[in-house]
């Protein structure tokens, strides 16, 4: 399962890095595509006594094109959560979520946003369990491509009485 995970994660990022030139020549476009990485923070005791006191994470996100607030844009987001990236073991978790982003200036650029999203988490704390979770932070335009965000996810509690709560800071690009 390791090996698998980290080809795969391999491909994406190798597919990625590659995608633009080759999609522009066939006319199709990643435009709404997001790629982030980062360092998730445990909140409770749950993931410190299973972890150390970090986590990796690799995010993709996909814009939709509807919206429920104004001035708003709209994701669906795979993420994955883990010690090592591409191993899904102990301590790991992958959540699909829909999120809003909503900014708070309206036609600048390097715009501030505040992000919510709402998903399930498949989680491995100490047995594999489903939890749903809630998201909700901050985040930043550095550049028209590259942002950072920081993030807190909260899940409801596994089968063990186990949480995955930690507080997040991300570093991504948006085609």
């Amino acid at each position: 399962m390791k090996t698998t995970l980290m080809a795969l994660t391999a491909v994406m990022i190798t597919g990625v890095a590659s995608a633009n030139s080759t999609f522009q020549d066939t006319g199709v476009s990643l435009d709404g595509f997001s790629v982030k990485l980062g360092l998730a923070f445990p909140v409770d005791n749950t993931l410190k006594n299973n972890l150390s006191s970090n986590i990796n994470s690799l995010g993709l996100e996909f814009a939709i094109p509807s919206s429920f607030a104004k001035n708003s844009e709209a994701t669906v987001s795979l993420d994955y959560y883990g010690r090592n990236i591409g191993e899904f073991g102990k301590g790991s978790l992958v959540t699909v979520a829909y999120n809003t982003r909503i900014f708070k200036e309206v036609g600048v650029q390097r715009r501030s946003y505040t992000v919510l999203g709402l998903g399930l988490g498949f989680a491995n704390i100490s047995t594999s369990d489903t939890v749903y979770l809630v998201r909700g932070g901050f985040g930043k335009e550095l550049s028209d491509h590259t942002f950072i965000e920081a993030v807190g996810t909260f899940s409801t509690k596994t089968a063990n009485d186990g949480s995955f709560n930690t507080i997040g800071l991300y570093f991504g690009y948006r085609f």
